[in-house]
């Protein structure tokens, strides 16, 4: 067997951010001992705010409407220590980053 015509791509196999909407965040600090301080962006729409754990189970979820305030503090002291996932969409996209309980 024998391949006599082949060529190579050399262009963007995926683009992650067509609409330009692409979400951000930061939590600080990070590791916590359960209290933190969420920075959501400025944005026209609800963003929603998720905590998961490693199981992918819901611990923590709040919707952020375009009028309310974007740096909230989220204590979460009562539950268990270890790694947990704070996710925030809103209908175009989402980002998840990962957040260290101690």
């Amino acid at each position: 067997m024998a391949i006599d015509d082949f060529s190579i791509y050399d262009g963007p196999v995926s683009v992650n951010n067509v609409n330009g909407n692409e979400l951000s965040f930061s939590i600080y600090p990070n590791p916590t001992k359960g209290e933190f301080t969420l920075v959501a962006p400025k944005s026209n729409e609800s963003i929603n705010v998720e905590i998961l754990d490693t199981k992918g189970q819901l611990i923590y979820n709040k919707v952020m409407t375009a009028a309310s305030a974007r740096i909230n503090t989220i204590d979460l002291n009562t539950i268990a220590k270890g790694v947990y996932f704070v996710k925030i969409s809103n209908e175009d996209s989402s980002k998840v980053e990962k957040l260290i309980i101690q």
